[in-house]
């Protein structure tokens, strides 16, 4: 956290109590997969994150589905990319990934991977 700019530590203030609560993600899918949907885009986190269940989860299919089908933006971070087993929904889309020699070698040297991620 950038202690030295107020800008950030406003905005990490304002929006703290979100962080320490977020919504389910199966009690909010029927707004956010509505036609009035106001989500513009789908984020995935990368790391360990995209691989702790996220990839077997329905309700992350129904949003990926809903977000190729409607033209929202879909933002994968690291892994992220992992975020859905079976039909893949970027299958003919061209991704642009970290390799996988990142999850080994130095970054394990340093700290910054625990391991190979599958």
């Amino acid at each position: 956290m950038p202690q030295e700019d107020e800008a950030v530590l406003n905005i990490f203030q304002t929006y703290l109590p979100k962080l320490q609560k977020p919504h389910k993600l199966a009690d909010i899918l029927p707004q956010v997969l509505a036609e009035d949907s106001p989500c513009t885009a789908v984020l995935i986190p990368g790391g360990h994150g995209a691989l702790n269940a996220i990839p077997e989860s329905r309700e992350v299919a129904q949003v990926l589905e809903w977000a190729v089908a409607n033209r929202r933006c879909i933002i994968t971070l690291c892994h992220g990319h992992a975020a859905q087993e079976g039909s893949f929904p970027f299958a003919g889309y061209r991704l642009c990934v970290f390799p996988d020699a990142l999850d080994e070698g130095a970054n394990i040297d340093i700290g910054y991977m625990p391991g190979r991620l599958p």
